[in-house]
């Protein structure tokens, strides 16, 4: 699989780009959060079964232990991208400190697989450098979300599956 380099991407050539920015935590009471982000973290909290809630990720945000990225298009409408929380404390599996871990991350179904998922990991590996980072950390166990992470540069560490009964 051939790896991007995300210092490579140029965008100086395009109609549209990517504008992100990080929301500060008093965001979290704004419409950005409760009618845009709010709701896709509730979709996100179901469907983790009980391994975090919106109300994690909320507090997580607001006490700064986590940063909110919004991503809009550099369009006329200033359209919703994406966003992504990173958790500041290091990976939640592996309890590393060397890295910020991305907790989640959510692109518009339309820009998947479009020059704009790779600027805004570009984005946000600038923002981890800025952090003093030596790595960033994900998880995931869906293969076409792990494809894309080794496509812009991630090293699988370990294949790792979570099992729940419920009872």
């Amino acid at each position: 699989m051939e790896t991007i380099s995300l210092e490579d991407i140029n965008t100086a050539d395009k109609t549209t780009s990517l504008e992100m920015r990080l929301m500060k935590q008093d965001a979290l009471f704004s419409p950005i959060w409760t009618s845009v982000v709010g709701p896709i973290v509730d979709s996100f909290s179901v469907a983790s079964c009980g391994a975090y809630s919106t109300y994690d990720v909320f507090l997580s945000i607001h006490s700064g232990a986590s940063l909110l990225y919004v991503g809009n298009l550099n369009d006329a409408r200033k359209t919703f991208a994406g966003f992504v929380v990173l958790e500041l404390l290091g990976s939640r599996i592996g309890g590393t400190n060397d890295g910020p871990n991305v907790w989640l991350s959510y692109i518009d179904p339309s820009l998947r697989g479009t020059q704009i998922v790779f600027e805004g990991a570009a984005f946000i590996e600038a923002e981890a450098k800025k952090l003093g980072a030596k790595a960033i950390y994900a998880v995931s166990n869906n293969d076409e979300i792990g494809a894309l992470f080794e496509k812009i540069g991630f090293s699988k560490v370990v294949k790792m599956v979570t099992y729940r009964k419920d009872l």
